[in-house]
């Protein structure tokens, strides 16, 4: 329609056209699709026994501890370290298509500083622990270009869908706190990547939903400190 307080033939087009038309930026046509095989780590950060905390403290607890931790998160993703990030619930998922052993120690950089950061807050240190799961191998990423620049991308495969089941194996004992509970898992073909070794690891054997048995032979379950600096 006319824009009656605009000069003439000038079209004004109300906030909800808008929106809808900013939404369908994203070019769909099949040949813009693109799928592909890439090198990746994919790692998984899960507030450990968060179910059962969720019974035990108000909502306006939750509700803080939540908010800490997915902004501590995305502040994390801003790391050079990371390509991809994905909050799901009380979990974050990120990728990174760099060097593995470059991106692994930065990440456990940041990792520390965020069990750091909440052990020093009261409210913040009632969690059973912060898990980090990690995965380094081939994953498929599919891209989709958009118009004005705007894109979409996400990763799928079996390591992304192991990096999420791996966080079944850490067993974190309530009441042991965000610095004692928070674990790393690895599994063997990952740890074995990484030139700098951890000097005390925990091996477990796990059967994962929907994850072939050969990879889940051999997990091992670290400390943070067990990473020299």
């Amino acid at each position: 329609m006319e824009n009656d307080t605009g000069a003439p033939g000038e079209v004004s087009i109300d906030p909800t056209t808008v929106e809808y038309l900013r939404k369908c930026s994203i070019n769909l046509s099949p040949e813009k699709y693109e799928i592909s095989k890439v090198q990746a780590t994919v790692m998984v950060l899960d507030i450990r026994g968060f179910t059962g905390l969720c019974s035990r403290v108000d909502a306006d607890t939750i509700c803080e501890i939540i908010k800490e931790f997915v902004l501590s998160a995305l502040e994390i993703s801003l790391c050079p370290f990371c390509d991809y990030v994905k909050t799901l619930g009380d979990g974050v998922m990120f990728i990174g298509e760099g060097d593995f052993d470059g991106v692994f120690a930065e990440l456990l950089s940041s990792y520390r500083s965020l069990i750091s950061s909440f052990a020093d807050d009261p409210r913040l240190s009632l969690i059973d622990g912060i898990g980090l799961s990690v995965v380094h191998g081939e994953v498929f990423k599919y891209e989709i270009p958009a118009v004005r620049g705007l894109g979409y991308k996400d990763y799928f495969g079996t390591l992304v869908n192991l990096a999420f089941r791996l966080h079944e194996v850490i067993k974190v004992g309530r009441g042991g706190g965000v610095v004692e509970g928070s674990m790393i898992v690895m599994t063997n073909s990952t740890i074995g990547m990484l030139s700098q070794q951890p000097i005390r690891r925990t091996a477990a054997h796990a059967s994962l939903k929907g994850i072939p048995e050969e990879m889940t032979q051999e997990i091992f379950v670290v400390a943070p400190d067990d990473f020299e600096s």
